[in-house]
């Protein structure tokens, strides 16, 4: 799901004209209008009435009275004035507000601050939590929409060729090939979904993986290769046998490579079963990729070394406490270990080159056990500093589900 600037003021464009007593809004010739009205009717959020005309669905009429009451009421600005690139509404979007959902309606600082910016987050009580910011109304209300809507799937053939030129992920927005109507177009179909919150890695998702396999396998023999009447016939064709079709049916089916001449099924058709049960299902969960930086990688680690601790020892899970006391005195013990093992040796046994080497690895200890010192000096300072960066990365990292929390009368465990 996808909504910038150009969909917002297209969504806006419909509705206005139709309360001028028209019915339906007709579009320009305009290469990239037409486009734009695609991906809304890829979303389900426009139906396309005559050629160009269009109107909205129940949903795309759900988002512009939303865009409408957000407006009004100073959450956002009127979509004319958003930059050009600026995403409303996306698969990091859905993602950040699921995760805030799931995990009791926490957010990390940096899904917050990206939230706020859209106008879907506000600040609340909550008992024996304190004040928290979550995610508002309008969030959930167009994570309901999301969660409706069954988005469209039609797959030509230069698309087609697209999906086939470029890395399934994840990877680099950047390694995208050119094209940028079809990165939106995949997104709208949800084919692809952007990372967590800055949208600057892509993957295909589960049911675009499908798509993608089922491409490499299929002849480019049509201009459209996959197609919800193609799905229909080519699930008939299954169920009833490709005789009960219509001869131009089983022409479809046989020039797609589906099926041989005695109607079994071939490798392609293997394939576009699994599309198609992803598709009719709706069987393409959140599927979101995000950024790890090196802290919190750091803090994943310290915490899988405690809880195989905690499980020998039978326990209670880490806290937040022992978390940072381990992340603060590590690095301490792998410099004195390192000074008690290899004492004088460091300067008689090894050769210049491998001191360097040793030093360089160990410098940034070295400057740890001053800071050591400095904390100790200034009365627990950099306790307290290295306690804020820890809590901040636990929350991004439970608002990607890679941890959660356990309140208990000790605390918040891990």
């Amino acid at each position: 799901m996808i909504i910038m600037k150009e969909h917002a003021l297209a969504l806006l464009a419909v509705k206005e004209a139709v309360e001028k007593g028209k019915s339906t809004y007709m579009i320009s010739e305009k290469q990239r209008e037409k486009e734009v009205f695609l991906e809304l009717e890829f979303q389900n959020l426009v139906r396309l009435e005559k050629p160009l005309e269009y109107t909205l669905t129940y949903w795309g009429e759900a988002i512009v009275n939303i865009i409408r009451e957000m407006t009004n009421k100073g959450y956002i600005k009127h979509p004319e004035y958003w930059d050009d690139h600026f995403r409303w509404i996306g698969s990091e979007v859905i993602s950040m507000i699921h995760s805030t959902i799931q995990n009791n309606g926490r957010a990390g600082e940096s899904i917050e601050k990206a939230l706020a910016e859209r106008g879907f987050l506000e600040e609340i009580e909550v008992e024996k939590r304190g004040k928290i910011k979550t995610v508002n109304d309008y969030a959930k209300r167009i994570y309901e929409i999301y969660n409706e809507i069954t988005p469209k799937l039609e797959i030509s053939k230069e698309l087609a060729q697209y999906i086939r030129n470029m890395p399934p992920g994840p990877a680099e927005k950047s390694m995208l090939p050119e094209g940028k109507h079809f990165p939106l177009l995949l997104e709208s179909m949800r084919l692809i979904a952007f990372s967590v919150p800055n949208s600057d890695v892509y993957a295909l998702t589960g049911l675009g993986q499908a798509v993608e396999q089922a491409l490499r396998l299929m002849p480019f023999s049509m201009e459209t290769l996959i197609s919800e009447d193609i799905l229909e016939d080519f699930i008939r064709a299954l169920d009833e046998g490709i005789d009960k079709l219509p001869k131009s049916g089983q022409e479809v089916l046989y020039t797609l490579g589906l099926f041989d001449d005695k109607g079994n099924l071939l490798p392609p058709g293997e394939k576009l079963l699994e599309v198609y049960k992803l598709w009719k299902k709706k069987g393409y969960p959140i599927y979101r990729t995000f950024n790890l930086e090196v802290f919190e990688a750091e803090i994943l680690k310290t915490i899988d070394k405690l809880l195989n601790k905690h499980q020998k020892e039978a326990g209670p899970l880490p806290t937040k406490e022992e978390i940072v006391k381990e992340m603060l005195i590590r690095p301490m013990k792998e410099y004195k270990h390192l000074i008690e093992y290899y004492g004088r040796k460091i300067n008689q046994d090894f050769n210049y080159k491998k001191k360097e080497e040793i030093r360089k690895k160990f410098e940034e200890l070295k400057t740890v056990e001053e800071i050591f010192k400095h904390f100790y000096e200034k009365g627990g300072k950099w306790y307290k500093k290295m306690m804020d960066l820890v809590m901040e990365a636990l929350y991004s990292l439970e608002s990607f589900d890679l941890i959660t929390t356990s309140i208990t009368e000790k605390g918040e465990l891990y």
